[in-house]
């Protein structure tokens, strides 16, 4: 059994779960994170673990474990109403969804290139890894800045852009990305299209945007293995000795 906590939450719930199943639990972690803590975006790929509990309101963070644990069976435990229920997700619809939007815009020729100022959910070093995509594969772009990104907004557009990408929410796009007329990418969807990075309909989506061990440099917190600061390496090849370099400049 795998427990997540809403991190607004005290203690004395997980103590309540613990006492009433009995069962060895564990709380994952997902860094920088603390232990039991996830966000819409980012959560923990859990081993050794037969279900999940989210202790917490709302669907929207246990649906991102949910994502990333798609073999898992998950239940919601609501301090607030103090009820206990499966919770489920389609994850093949999820899946299939996406993979049309990144199939449609694998022929843009144009993409905008989204940046969040809501927050801190934009990444201007995940802006500036698309941009030098986007020159190396000879495609064109427009970058704008939006608190809050709605289908309405981006149909001003009309036919100058073929396909976004949005540097904000990945939820955004696996969430709503139907409501919008052109492909509404998350930057794990915009990796894909640009080659990458698979997406392989048979294994989890990735929930690992702010991850310390994320998948590329389309999240904020990607470090390389081999010790690169990520501003170079992660957006092209480079030799070892490149490598070396860029990692003792940091």
């Amino acid at each position: 059994m795998i427990i997540v906590l809403n991190y607004t939450l005290i203690k004395d719930f997980s103590v309540f779960i613990i006492f009433l199943f009995s069962f060895c639990v564990k709380v994952p972690q997902e860094k920088p994170l603390s232990p039991g803590e996830i966000l819409g975006c980012t959560s923990p790929k859990v081993s050794d673990a037969d279900c999940l509990i989210y202790l917490g309101d709302g669907r929207f963070h246990l649906e991102s474990i949910m994502i990333a644990n798609p073999e898992l069976a998950a239940y919601r435990y609501d301090p607030y109403e103090r009820k206990l229920t499966r919770e489920y997700y389609d994850h093949d619809v999820m899946k299939d969804t996406r993979l049309k939007a990144i199939e449609r815009a694998k022929d843009a020729k144009t993409f905008g290139l989204i940046l969040g100022t809501l927050g801190r959910q934009g990444s201007t070093k995940v802006l500036d890894y698309f941009h030098e995509q986007m020159r190396s594969h000879l495609k064109n772009s427009v970058t704008i800045l939006l608190s809050e990104i709605f289908p309405q907004k981006l149909s001003l557009f009309g036919d100058t852009v073929d396909a976004w990408i949005q540097i904000a929410c990945p939820r955004l796009s696996i969430d709503w990305g139907t409501a919008f007329e052109k492909p509404f990418l998350s930057p794990y969807e915009g990796a894909v299209v640009m080659n990458q990075i698979q997406f392989n309909s048979k294994e989890s989506y990735p929930m690992d945007y702010y991850s310390n061990n994320s998948l590329g440099g389309w999240t904020p917190n990607y470090r390389p293995v081999n010790g690169c600061c990520g501003k170079g390496c992660a957006n092209g090849p480079k030799s070892d000795a490149q490598k070396i370099g860029c990692s003792n400049n940091q």
